[in-house]
């Protein structure tokens, strides 16, 4: 019995020394990251906890060893030594510039005898030969892509990287960033703001010192965590919020009970591409706004025009009737009458127009079914849900992960300060692993 107690309070001390030690291992590396350099000026932050991350994947790992432990070209050793290798920071900060909304940047350092190493996981993990690595002495670059979306720039011992959202070439501006780092560059910790970003206790945590918007991430087993707290300025949600009876198992399903009008007036020109007539939307919309996206198709027959050639090569214009699978979605806004002329009949596919009261529904299907357009008083002012479908859509193919995804939920109100807060949820299909384990290895899937 004396053996037995000894061997448990043996295992508990051990036990005890690894947990403190890990957390003053972790301790030391965050003090670490706080000497990361970001630019003096910069409006909006991101940080990705890189240690809360893969200490979640290791004990995830602990309990899946089958997932985790396999071997192969792409096998979870080979990944881990190659991280391993490159020492990565315990944070990872990413800045934006204050006239420049759309580009990240991010600056780390690297010990000289990695240098090597990170170049070749970069040009793997971005499908790059060794053309796309240009060397000038000590430094080098890559872009990874014709529209300059991604450019990594360094040497031996300093990287920068630029990620952009839009197809602006911005290599002209990474370079200045670059050739001026010790100037613009100062450490994350001296941001006025830097306390509420590092108390943030979430793997992705973006911050906007500007107007205090916060986004918050965490990839759980099986499950992506959302919560945003965000100002309204592109859509301004209810106090009041009511919505439609909306069914619940729905492909798509959308509700928004607010002031859209300033997203119409930002998004104007991208909306007009599919026809949508923003003025006139604007001027008659009523504040309230459904989505629904049913499992399946309808069918919608439209007339083209095709091409024949006489003896002569004149061309002789043929009508032909052809049907064609359109997703079956309806919309219904609550928006004056007067709008109904100014609706065009083809948007994203044909849209066949029904009006009730002060509710105007647009719809793929002919024959709309019975709706109900009493609106009921609702716990939140948005609405967002999403749920798998056994139907091949063909509609989220592009989207590589789309198809790992159970279904996503997103709630939105008002909070005590008359900021919109979202709170949502993103299931995978499979619950065992880690979220972010299965989106990065999706390629070699053996879940």
């Amino acid at each position: 019995m004396k053996i037995f107690k000894k061997i448990i309070l043996t295992l508990v001390g051990l036990i005890a020394v690894i947990a403190v030690s890990l957390y003053l291992w972790m301790k030391i590396r965050a003090d670490d990251s706080e000497k990361l350099l970001v630019y003096y000026e910069t409006p909006a932050l991101v940080k990705v906890d890189i240690d809360r991350i893969l200490l979640r994947i290791g004990l995830n790992a602990l309990g899946n060893p089958g997932v985790y432990w396999k071997q192969g070209e792409h096998g979870v050793k080979d990944e881990g030594r190659k991280l391993s290798d490159l020492h990565l920071p315990a944070h990872l900060y990413l800045f934006r510039l204050p006239k420049d909304t759309t580009t990240w940047y991010s600056y780390v350092k690297i010990k000289e005898k990695n240098r090597d190493k990170l170049l070749a996981v970069l040009l793997e993990k971005l499908k790059l030969d060794s053309s796309a690595l240009i060397q000038h002495d000590q430094q080098w670059e890559i872009d990874a892509s014709h529209t300059h979306r991604l450019i990594v720039k360094g040497n031996d011992t300093e990287v920068l990287l630029s990620l952009s959202l839009d197809s602006v070439n911005k290599s002209e501006r990474i370079d200045v960033l670059w050739s001026l780092r010790s100037k613009l560059l100062q450490p994350v910790k001296n941001l006025s703001y830097y306390n509420e970003v590092d108390a943030a206790k979430a793997d992705v945590f973006f911050y906007n010192s500007v107007n205090k918007d916060k986004v918050a991430l965490d990839f759980k087993n099986g499950a992506i965590a959302i919560d945003m707290t965000l100002a309204p300025t592109l859509v301004a949600l209810s106090s009041n919020p009511k919505a439609r009876p909306l069914a619940e198992k729905n492909l798509f399903t959308f509700y928004c009970n607010g002031d859209i009008r300033p997203f119409l007036q930002s998004y104007r020109s991208t909306l007009a591409d599919y026809n949508i007539p923003v003025d006139t939307l604007m001027k008659y919309y009523g504040g309230y706004l459904d989505m629904q996206m049913k499992d399946g198709h309808v069918q919608q027959q439209d007339t083209v025009v095709t091409y024949t050639y006489d003896e002569n090569f004149e061309p002789i214009p043929k009508m032909e009737l052809q049907t064609q699978n359109v997703p079956n979605v309806a919309f219904v806004f609550k928006a004056s009458p007067h709008l109904l002329s100014y609706l065009p009949e083809r948007m994203f596919f044909k849209f066949n127009t029904y009006h009730q009261d002060d509710f105007i529904m647009i719809t793929t299907e002919e024959a709309a079914v019975k709706q109900e357009f009493k609106l009921q008083e609702k716990p939140n002012a948005l609405f967002f849900s999403y749920n798998s479908s056994s139907t091949d859509n063909g509609l989220l193919d592009y989207i590589p992960f789309f198809a790992e995804i159970e279904g996503i939920q997103l709630e939105g109100r008002l909070d005590d300060k008359k900021r919109n807060h979202y709170v949502g949820n993103i299931s995978m299909e499979n619950k065992r692993i880690h979220a972010l384990y299965q989106i990065l290895n999706l390629r070699n899937k053996k879940f």
